[in-house]
């Protein structure tokens, strides 16, 4: 399992660009629950995942878009069944992941391997979608702008109230 996360390398020439790299469980799944974001009615691992990275999806379209003159380059990139640990998990759920992790699931240090590349040598443009080596269109219906944008927007507003409370 891939896990929603963000990391950003600053590089000490000046003249290459910020990286984020925004690893999902699924550029093409997962939905965002604009009626109960922090998921309190119905709360599910498998929903707050998919919703994570959904979201993890759309912030990198919205940020691209809203800071045009940017050096942050994002790739949203997709890393397949991983086998990162089932440390969160309770019994059978736990016993059934690892069993599959085994048969189908890649160590981690393979599923990286794709963003390494794409992070060395990368290609052109500020928004990168790929599943694993694949590249993806931006264009696709889950990485909508007007999307992106309301949640943009949504958590800004949530972290400016937060930030005056």
């Amino acid at each position: 399992m891939a896990t929603v996360s963000r990391c950003g390398a600053r590089s000490a020439s000046p003249t290459r660009a910020r990286a984020g790299v925004a690893t999902t469980e699924r550029i093409t799944n997962g939905t965002i629950h604009w009626d109960d974001l922090s998921l309190r009615d119905g709360y599910g691992g498998i929903k707050a995942m998919l919703q994570g990275g959904r979201a993890t999806d759309l912030l990198g379209v919205a940020y691209v878009a809203n800071h045009p003159e940017g050096r942050t380059r994002y790739l949203l990139h997709h890393l397949g069944f991983t086998d990162s640990g089932t440390g969160s998990l309770g019994q059978p759920a736990k016993a059934i992941i690892e069993l599959l992790a085994k048969l189908f699931a890649q160590p981690v240090e393979k599923s990286i391997q794709p963003i390494i590349d794409l992070m060395d040598d990368p290609p052109a443009g500020r928004l990168l979608a790929y599943d694993r080596r694949t590249p993806l269109p931006t264009s696709l219906p889950t990485l909508d702008p007007a999307v992106a944008q309301r949640l943009y927007d949504r958590a800004r507003h949530l972290l400016t109230a937060d930030s005056r409370a």
